[in-house]
């Protein structure tokens, strides 16, 4: 999927509004461009439907959870190989691969003096905590991980607040 074109938008369905958008990138190279990438689908979907813009803190999950999945496909898991992006109904749909077959771990806490607070390894368990649904899937050059973050707490909110 490496160097495919951006910008190519797929798929029938429920989608905000009246359907559903993917965003296929040309890979990001780091998690500031994927956070772009997911920003201006959610600002296309919003402005071409007339649904509201989602709540600033879903926004920031949103931009939390694309940027530790992609930064980790770097990081640890051999170099992202797929990034898609695309809104479903009231969700946000991630799927993010690299090329570890490793699934993510949360490191145990180290032994530290007590009162001193853990460094690291909270960004999986983020990931989880922000995300309604987390799948990780193996395949022969790796593993992908898909990652559903709601929009919307209620429904979708088409044309105006409730």
């Amino acid at each position: 999927m490496n160097g495919e074109a951006a910008g190519e938008q797929h798929g029938e369905g429920t989608g905000i509004g009246s359907g559903a958008a993917e965003v296929t990138a040309v890979l990001p190279v780091s998690g500031a461009q994927a956070r772009a990438v997911v920003l201006a689908l959610l600002e296309s979907r919003c402005r071409s439907t007339g649904v509201d813009w989602p709540e600033d803190v879903v926004i920031a999950d949103v931009l939390l959870v694309t940027s530790e999945l992609v930064t980790n496909a770097e990081r640890h898991g051999g170099g992202l190989t797929l990034f898609t992006a695309a809104v479903e109904g009231d969700a946000l749909h991630l799927r993010v691969g690299d090329a570890n077959p490793a699934h993510p771990a949360t490191p145990p806490a180290p032994a530290v003096p007590t009162g001193v607070p853990r460094i690291g390894g909270y960004d999986w368990q983020m990931v989880l905590r922000l995300a309604h649904t987390v799948e990780v899937t193996n395949h022969s050059a790796g593993k992908t991980i898909f990652a559903l973050v709601r929009l919307y707490s209620e429904g979708l909110n088409e044309g105006g607040a409730p």
